[in-house]
């Protein structure tokens, strides 16, 4: 049954709800066969009422005033409906015309120490990357990347610029860079082959990782997926997210040994927040998510994560030429000792280490269910 159908049962429910009550009572007191001659008065008063309200009469005013409310809402909600289907109809179509596109804008996801630094050694020299430059969209998607962070839609707080932010303005400088970009790469793409553009993750000013940037009110400092999604939206290109991630014990080592963090704690307390972030944009946006990727951890990746799906998206077609690259690129890793794991977290702090565990995997999990939900196999 439709919404509407539900609308129309329930208007007529509310209106004769009261009459059927009264002609169940009725229909009761006949079948009991009760001798109304001799039934207490209160019985008898009670039939007449019922044989008053079943024979047609004029309805009081209050019934009538009654019923018009109640006609009236069922009207209000068959309007918020109908607005909402035809919301959904404009985002199913925007959303339809850009899964046919061969241009992607990808971001990624991911907590600092996760892999930014490395990903951006990766990323110049991929297919990919080398078909965009060879298109001469280098600057173009420079300038794109530039209207995100910084200065753009995701203006860091605690700053004198972040009290100038026009956000609107920003929002829509990105929209007219996304049109831009993308009929630039169409009209050089003339195979129509597919092309990822990344967005992050390729330069010094833009690996925006969760948190991202030093200083001044950290934990603020990540990227709003929502604000990007809907510049995308309202330029009707295709955009989508890697979720990098890595092995909490060595986020947390790699941040210490970066002074990254006053202490301990202060990281962990950090990044388990950041997780919680990364949790809800995920949840917020399902269908965007392409792969999830252990990057700097391979060897606990599943097969399809650290091949298939960041070969295709980087561009590379050989499976061997991806895997060579990605060992020029990163260092052979030894992780972490369980010594070496009690001495970074103390045991006063377990309990709080163990909840920072808990959210990675909470985000893992779910990036994992929706790489397989989106059709892509994990």
């Amino acid at each position: 049954m439709n919404e509407y159908s539900m609308l129309f049962l329930r208007r007529n429910i509310l209106t004769c709800s009261g009459l059927v009550l009264l002609l169940c009572l009725a229909a009761s007191l006949l079948l009991l066969q009760v001798d109304f001659n001799n039934s207490p008065r209160s019985l008898r008063h009670l039939v007449s009422t019922v044989r008053q309200a079943s024979t047609p009469s004029k309805a009081p005013e209050d019934t009538v005033s009654g019923i018009e409310t109640i006609e009236e809402q069922a009207r209000q909600e068959e309007l918020a409906l109908q607005r909402q289907q035809e919301q959904r109809q404009k985002q199913q179509q925007t959303s339809s015309s850009a899964q046919d596109d061969s241009i992607q804008f990808v971001f990624v996801i991911g907590l600092e120490g996760s892999g930014h630094h490395i990903l951006r050694a990766v990323f110049p020299e991929s297919p990919a990357f080398q078909r965009k430059e060879a298109m001469g969209l280098g600057q173009v998607t420079h300038d794109l990347r530039r209207l995100v962070y910084p200065h753009g839609i995701w203006e860091g707080v605690c700053t004198d610029l972040a009290q100038e932010a026009d956000g609107q303005t920003a929002f829509d400088n990105l929209v007219q860079a996304f049109q831009t970009t993308h009929q630039q790469a169409r009209d050089a793409n003339a195979e129509n082959e597919p092309l990822m553009i990344a967005l992050n993750a390729c330069e010094g000013g833009t690996m925006q990782s969760y948190p991202n940037l030093a200083g001044d009110c950290r934990p603020f400092h990540y990227p709003d997926m929502d604000a990007l999604y809907a510049a995308c939206d309202a330029a009707g290109v295709q955009c989508g997210h890697i979720y990098l991630y890595r092995d909490p014990y060595e986020v947390i080592h790699s941040a210490q040994r970066r002074n990254f963090n006053p202490s301990v704690i202060d990281g962990i307390k950090l990044y388990y927040s950041m997780l919680g972030v990364i949790l809800s944009q995920l949840h917020g946006h399902p269908e965007r998510t392409l792969a999830c990727w252990n990057l700097l951890d391979n060897e606990q990746s599943p097969p399809s994560e650290r091949e298939d799906r960041m070969r295709d998206l980087f561009g590379w077609k050989d499976q061997d030429a991806f895997q060579q690259k990605i060992n020029e690129v990163i260092r052979p890793h030894t992780p972490l000792s369980q010594p070496e794991r009690e001495a970074l977290v103390p045991s006063n702090l377990h309990v709080n280490m163990h909840s920072m565990m808990s959210a990675h995997n909470r985000v893992v999990d779910l990036c994992r269910a929706q790489v397989r939900e989106n059709g892509y196999v994990v």
